[in-house]
């Protein structure tokens, strides 16, 4: 009975912490003001073309052309950023070529995640003025994701996971080679 005397009190102020906080831990206000403040970001909102998505936009972001000496200049990455909710999960959506147009993944509406998908450098829009074919690389594309993945992890603290099919699945097992913390494999979420 002593005991128990000594522990409640310390137990109900370890609780009220944790709810203090708790509360004082605040979603995003909203996702356009989270956008503002990522470096290099150029947006635009897009109409939702489905009943799952609450925002999307159309990103471009200033990316070197080479992340080991930014020197040699920059080019836009084109993404999608397709939204939910700051509290879920993010698929990060590697596309081996250009990415045409922004729709839902089928792995994104099962996670009920928020999606980002990403044109591969060099391809679609994502070209720099003058092609210096010496940075179409794999190391250079695995460093544009995790640059991706570093800026909005900030917006989207959860869990992370990649994925792609055909070369953008290859792309996403060579970036998460060079990366295996930045997203999850799906085996493990």
């Amino acid at each position: 009975m002593q005991l128990q005397k000594k522990i409640l009190p310390l137990f109900c102020a370890l609780l009220g912490a944790i709810f203090i906080l708790s509360s004082c831990a605040q979603k995003p206000a909203d996702l356009e003001t989270e956008l503002i403040k990522i470096p290099g970001v150029e947006f635009r909102k897009m109409e939702i073309d489905s009943e799952y998505f609450t925002e999307k936009f159309s990103i471009m972001l200033t990316q070197p052309l080479d992340h080991d000496d930014s020197s040699v200049g920059t080019f836009q990455q084109r993404m999608f950023l397709s939204h939910v909710d700051f509290d879920r999960p993010v698929v990060l959506i590697t596309e081996g070529y250009a990415a045409g147009r922004n729709y839902i993944q089928e792995l994104a509406e099962i996670l009920k995640a928020n999606q980002i998908r990403v044109e591969h450098r060099y391809f679609g829009k994502s070209r720099p003025d003058e092609i210096k074919w010496d940075y179409l690389n794999n190391h250079q594309a695995s460093y544009d994701y995790h640059r991706i993945v570093s800026l909005f992890k900030k917006t989207y603290p959860g869990k992370w996971v990649s994925t792609g099919w055909s070369k953008g699945g290859q792309t996403a097992l060579i970036f998460r080679r060079f990366f295996p913390d930045d997203a999850m494999p799906i085996k493990q979420y």
